[in-house]
């Protein structure tokens, strides 16, 4: 359930309250059970609440420009493995509470001439409430909320047609974003955890290309992807050793795709495109066998049909 409103004052600035309740359950009926373990099978079902505020303030300059600031709640929903566990003994009932966080964004954005459109923003994420893993014994592990991590960055996005001033509905637009992070752990009863770099948190992220298109008849994008390294765990440290060697950080990669689609018909639009168009060798995903290097370059085709 969501509600907000927008009060508009002199001066041009307006504020915007929000307040969003989110209801969860989740259900867990086991009927298969692995046979090293001794408890009952797991037959638990969870249910939460979670009231969430949010309040933004903005101030319209002239020309289609504004300053914005927007302070902001959030939650983690409850995951499968935060209920229960298939591969320990231990009962369920030990449910962490949910992982919050308070984000604040202060930024400017507009379009000053015509065809230009411009974003830049700083922004604050207290992440508050993180689960850890608590070892029991050697083998039983329970999920506690015993981590803290703070993100903090910019981002800027900026794009320009070069065709805006005609009115033939063609448009050729060159486009660009940036995301900046630092993130690091605040709080942990894991030893030496504090001051290390939270899993899957790069240090930047860029996408930028250019499109050529015509309103409702076709579309031309070519578009480049750069990840910086990142950790694949809060650790922060590598595993195993000889041939099941896991580095701790998955490369950073560059990536470009090509992308058209075809409107041949009002109600039906040709696609298709490549994927890594430069057939680079790169890695995304995390298994405890090792990285798993993404698709190649892929070929793809499809159609598109609206009733």
């Amino acid at each position: 359930v969501f509600a907000e409103n927008v009060f508009r004052l002199p001066h041009r600035i307006h504020v915007i309250p929000s307040v969003r309740l989110e209801h969860e359950k989740i259900s867990i009926d086991e009927t298969v059970r692995p046979p090293f373990l001794t408890r009952p099978m797991i037959d638990e079902t969870v249910t939460r609440s979670v009231p969430l505020f949010g309040i933004g303030i903005g101030n319209d300059f002239g020309h289609q420009n504004e300053t914005y600031f927007n302070v902001s709640q959030g939650y983690r929903p409850i995951r499968y493995f935060d209920v229960a566990s298939p591969f320990s003994n231990l009962q369920p009932g030990n449910v962490a509470d949910p992982s919050k966080s308070l984000s604040y964004e202060a930024g400017v954005h507009g379009t000053p001439i015509t065809g230009l459109y411009y974003d830049a923003s700083l922004f604050w994420i207290d992440f508050k409430n993180r689960i850890e893993t608590q070892h029991i014994n050697a083998t039983d592990t329970i999920n506690v909320n015993t981590g803290d991590t703070r993100h903090r960055g910019f981002e800027g996005d900026i794009s320009y047609d070069f065709l805006a001033a005609r009115n033939d509905g063609r448009h050729l637009e060159a486009f660009a974003s940036v995301q900046l992070l630092n993130a690091t752990f605040t709080h942990s009863i894991i030893p030496g955890q504090i001051g290390k770099t939270p899993a899957f948190s790069p240090h930047y992220l860029f996408k930028g290309g250019i499109t050529w298109r015509a309103d409702k008849r076709w579309k031309l994008a070519l578009t480049a992807t750069s990840v910086a390294s990142q950790y694949w765990q809060d650790s922060d440290v590598s595993k195993g050793t000889g041939a099941t060697f896991l580095p701790a950080r998955i490369p950073a990669y560059t990536v470009i795709d090509f992308a058209a689609d075809w409107q041949v018909a009002p109600r039906l639009r040709l696609l298709g495109g490549v994927s890594n168009l430069t057939d680079r060798t790169y890695y995304d995903r995390v298994f405890s066998t090792g990285l798993e290097p993404a698709p190649g370059r892929t070929v793809y085709g499809g159609a598109s049909v609206s009733f």
